[in-house]
This record gives C-alpha cells, structure tokens and sequence, in this order.
C-alpha cells in the first residue's frame, strides 16, 4: 500500500494527477477495501450495473446529467456491462439514489442498479420493500 501512494505523490509531483485527482483516487480505493477514513468524504460516485455491454460513458453522462454537473464517467473494458459516475457534488448523487429508489434509472433502455461508493465500503443499493420509499 505504502508503495502505492508513493507513486500517487509521484504522479502529483510531476504534473501527471492533479492533487484532487490523486486525493479522490486514494479515498475511493480505500472504500472499496472497506478501510476506515480519519474524515468522511462527500459522496459523489455511484457504481451502475446492469447496463448493455454496449454501453458507453457518454450514453452513461446523457442519461445521467438530468440529476447535476458530471466530473467523468467511466465504463468497464470488455464489455461488462457496468461502470461509474462521478458527479461534481454529492446533492446530484443523492438526486440519482432518490430517483432509483423510487422509480428507476434507464440507460440504453434497460433499467439499471445503482450502488453508493462511500468511505467505509458500498451502500446497500437494493430498493426499499413497496410502501417503505425510506
């Protein structure tokens, strides 16, 4: 691990990640091992499965710029049929979980699963039970 964020402070130093970049890169990487954080990072990125192995990150940026500005978005090589969204501040991500919640998110015409990358691990993506809208 110390390895790693060597070379991140590398790639800052020589102009090859912008400083944000690289911070929100460690952060993300350490929700995805489940390792605690000393201060809670806003939630901006939403993990999309269940997408069409055809999909790509500008289908992925149309369907979801109705809910705020996009940071990136990125989708799996190989034809996974899943990706990410980084929006630019968390209220757009919230937007996106309250319309999945609700109703659901279609991309390509195909409903899609969304999960919550957080500090600490993922969040439990699945829809509330009809009738508990939480």
């Amino acid at each position: 691990m110390q390895g790693t964020l060597n070379k991140m402070v590398a790639s800052v130093r020589h102009g090859v990640l912008g400083p944000d970049d690289a911070s929100r890169a460690i952060h993300e990487c350490a929700a995805i091992l489940g390792l605690q954080l000393a201060t809670d990072i806003p939630v901006t990125t939403l993990i999309v499965t269940g997408m069409r192995k055809t999909a790509t990150a500008d289908i992925m940026t149309r369907t979801f710029q109705q809910f705020g500005e996009i940071y990136e978005a990125a989708v799996a090589s190989n034809g996974k049929g899943c990706g990410l969204i980084r929006f630019k501040n968390s209220k757009s991500a919230d937007l996106a979980m309250q319309r999945f919640r609700s109703g659901e998110i279609v991309v390509q015409d195909v409903s899609v699963q969304l999960i919550i990358l957080k500090p600490g691990g993922f969040s439990d993506s699945r829809k509330p039970p009809s009738g508990d809208r939480r």
